[in-house]
């Protein structure tokens, strides 16, 4: 089976992230581009977020493929802000991350999920690509293998 997010709603776009949501497939789609602001970096996860929880989504892809750096700033936000929201206030069912291309970029991703690892009540995977998280997402004999 291959599936692919194709009735996208936008709720917000710029040149360095956009967010957006497939209801039929219940995905999140947050995607990051370069070099962001923090406030935009925020924005983007905080609108994130609250449209997972208003419209009761089963599954979150954080595309960092062409991501660059997040400040420590932002990454102590993300733990003390997004994290347990995502943990506590969201029926999520699995997360999938893409990984940066940015290697240093990809470290910090690594060490902020194996943060929360034991913290998220689903599990979460890092891939290549979308295409192979959505299969991930709708395969119900999949294990966490991060």
């Amino acid at each position: 089976m291959h599936l692919t997010i194709k009735n996208l709603v936008v709720h917000l776009s710029s040149a360095e992230t956009t967010v957006s949501h497939d209801p039929e497939l219940q995905i999140l789609h947050l995607t990051s581009r370069g070099n962001i602001s923090s406030s935009l970096y925020r924005l983007g996860l905080t609108t994130a977020l609250q449209v997972t929880q208003k419209e009761n989504l089963h599954y979150w892809i954080t595309d960092n493929l062409e991501a660059a750096y997040i400040s420590p700033t932002d990454q102590d936000w993300f733990n003390e802000v997004i994290a347990p929201a995502l943990a506590n206030s969201t029926d999520l069912k699995k997360m999938a991350l893409i990984e940066p291309k940015d290697v240093y970029n990809r470290m910090i991703l690594e060490e902020m999920i194996e943060m929360f690892m034991h913290t998220f009540p689903f599990p979460m995977q890092f891939f290549n690509d979308v295409p192979s998280a959505i299969e991930w997402f709708h395969d119900s004999n999949s294990l966490l293998l991060l």
